[in-house]
């Protein structure tokens, strides 16, 4: 407080506007990089998870549909639709290709990476033994052989794909679950410092209006009424002097305007 005292009006003035410049300063910073934490998590989220989930579903349902086209190479009653069906899977095979190199140029994480390239490797096998095998069994009209490869060899290939895209996806939930927890936490912190800041700008204003103002009018209430009894020549209050800005100064002045007169009516 005695800092206070020794702080010129135009000084306290600028004091409080200071303190409430900074304070929503503070505020819009904070929320700044909330808002940009938030954003980040937002885009990770999608990134990481939402846009490879996307993939991992897609390159589930074509390996399903390449298997159904495989299936029906060993069926008999399809041998008329050969070549749609050879037109299908190598559209099927592009595909799959695509979402792999796409889910493989990702560095999502070294056990995603890790399934990705085996999952690469089945599927390399896949399509240059299986599918191989059963499209030469088909092409020769050995259904028999091609259903045998289908129904064993395809079905255990397909098995380790579809174990392997399933443990993609518990390790893509389980990235969601951070990434939302980090949003969570980046969400919970904007709102506490925006409370913060709100309470501290609001203790702010009522300081300056209960305290500071009442202590700016004070003095020169009490100046006023000083210069009304001198003017009744009333030179007998007491004159205190408990600031060294301009009020103070003022006070002082006062004071030795009272003193000066009280010395002439003393001499006269």
């Amino acid at each position: 407080m005695n800092i206070l005292k020794k702080l010129k009006f135009v000084r306290k003035i600028q004091l409080g506007f200071l303190l409430l410049g900074a304070i929503s300063t503070f505020i819009a910073v904070s929320d700044y990089f909330q808002m940009n934490r938030m954003s980040d998590s937002k885009s990770a989220l999608y990134n990481q998870y939402i846009e490879p989930k996307d993939h991992v579903d897609n390159l589930y349902l074509e390996f399903q549909k390449t298997q159904f086209v495989m299936l029906k190479f060993s069926i008999e009653e399809f041998s008329s639709d050969f070549k749609k069906n050879i037109a299908e899977y190598n559209s099927l095979k592009k595909k799959i290709d695509s979402l792999l190199d796409s889910l493989d140029a990702h560095s999502y994480n070294e056990i995603i990476s890790e399934k990705v390239n085996k999952i690469k490797s089945i599927w390399g096998n896949y399509k240059n033994v299986v599918a191989d095998a059963i499209i030469s069994a088909a092409a020769t009209q050995t259904y028999d052989m091609a259903a045998v490869i289908a129904t064993t060899s395809g079905k255990e290939v397909g098995t380790e794909i579809v174990q392997n895209v399933e443990e993609i996806v518990q390790e893509l939930e389980y990235n969601s679950e951070k990434l939302n927890s980090e949003f969570q936490i980046a969400e919970e912190e904007a709102t506490f410092y925006l409370t913060v800041g709100m309470i501290s700008g609001t203790l702010v204003l009522l300081f300056s209006i209960f305290l500071l103002a009442p202590k700016i009018g004070q003095p020169i209430k009490h100046l006023v009424t000083l210069l009304k009894e001198f003017s009744l020549g009333n030179y007998n209050n007491e004159i205190e002097c408990k600031s060294e800005d301009e009020f103070g100064e003022l006070m002082s002045m006062a004071k030795k305007f009272q003193e000066a007169q009280i010395e002439k009516i003393i001499a006269a």
